[in-house]
C-alpha cells in the first residue's frame, strides 16, 4: 500500500532495525485495507464458556481475553512462537509478541461482537500504535533483538458472531513509525 510522497520502503528506526539502511514509510489501518497475504478462517467458541452481559453478548473484558486467545492460538496454527502475553511498560501493552523465522512481530488484538463500533483495526489509533512501539522498545531493550531480526507490528481482528462463530484477520506489518 503506498504511503506518503517521498517515503520509500525499508524498516522502521532504531532500535528495530538490524542489518537494514532504507528509511520506513508511515501506512495507517484502514478497515478497508485487506493485503493479499491477510488470512481469514472461522472457528467455534468453545462450549460452556461463561457470557455476561444481555443475551449472549460478553463483557468486553470477555470479549478482549476471547479475542487475545483466539489471536495466539492462530498464529500458532501458522507456525509463530508466542514470547510473551500482555507485556507491560509504564502504562502500554502490546497483547501478543510472537516470532517466526527472522521475524519479530508485536500484535494488537481488537476484538469486536457486532459492527455497531466499526472495524476493529480502526481501534489502533496513531496514539495507540506509538503506545505499542514505546512497550515494544523497552521489551527489545531488556531481551535484545538476534542480528538480522526483522521487528514489526502485526494486528489481528477478531469477529465474534452472535452464532458463537469467529472470524480472524491478520495483517502483517500493519503500520509503520516516521
Amino acid at each position: 500500500m503506498p504511503g506518503p510522497a517521498g517515503a520509500g520502503p525499508g524498516h522502521c528506526p532504531a532500535p528495530f532495525e538490524s542489518g537494514r539502511s532504507e528509511s520506513r514509510q508511515t501506512r495507517l489501518v484502514s478497515p478497508f485495507y485487506r493485503p493479499a497475504s491477510a488470512s481469514s478462517f472461522r472457528v467455534r467458541m468453545k462450549e460452556g464458556r461463561s457470557r455476561k452481559g444481555k443475551g449472549s453478548r460478553m463483557s468486553t473484558l470477555s470479549v478482549g481475553r476471547f479475542g487475545e486467545e483466539a489471536a495466539a492460538g492462530f498464529l500458532q496454527s501458522r507456525g509463530w512462537r508466542i514470547l510473551s502475553r500482555n507485556v507491560r511498560h509504564g502504562r502500554g501493552e502490546v497483547d501478543i509478541v510472537a516470532s517466526k523465522g527472522r521475524v519479530l512481530a508485536f500484535v494488537e488484538v481488537k476484538c469486536r461482537q457486532d459492527s455497531d463500533h466499526g472495524h476493529p483495526l480502526e481501534a489502533i489509533t496513531r496514539g495507540k500504535q506509538r503506545e505499542i512501539a514505546r512497550v515494544a522498545r523497552a521489551w527489545i531493550r531488556e531481551r535484545g533483538l538476534p542480528k538480522g531480526t526483522l521487528a514489526r507490528f502485526d494486528a489481528v481482528a477478531v469477529f465474534y458472531g452472535p452464532d458463537g462463530s469467529v472470524r480472524i484477520e491478520h495483517v502483517p506489518d500493519a503500520w509503520w513509525l516516521e
